[in-house]
């Protein structure tokens, strides 16, 4: 629980940092979405969002959520090691 709450509180400071907004347009097409998958009008999801206090605001949080993780993988420098190695393989002073 402890570990999901630093993930969250790092993700708003990250989000606030890197600024990042969601526009009215972006949490419509995410309403579109849920939409879809729900097989129910746009207008029937937005609806039950807005009649749930603050689950519009909890959308849009989860979209910059989601924006903010894909800018960090995007950022990332993943190196593939050799899957035969072992992860102290090549550290010095290091055996097996």
């Amino acid at each position: 629980a402890l570990r999901s709450v630093r993930g969250g509180l790092i993700l708003e400071k990250l989000i606030a940092l890197e600024g990042i907004e969601i526009s009215d347009e972006k949490v419509d097409e995410k309403l579109g979405e849920v939409a879809l998958s729900a097989r129910q009008s746009v207008a029937q999801v937005k609806k039950m969002y807005q009649r749930q206090n603050g689950a519009l605001e909890q959308l849009r949080q989860q979209i910059a959520s989601e924006v903010a993780l894909d800018r960090v993988v995007d950022s990332a420098d993943v190196k593939l090691v050799e899957e035969s190695m072992s992860p102290v393989d090549g550290l010095p002073g290091v055996s097996p």
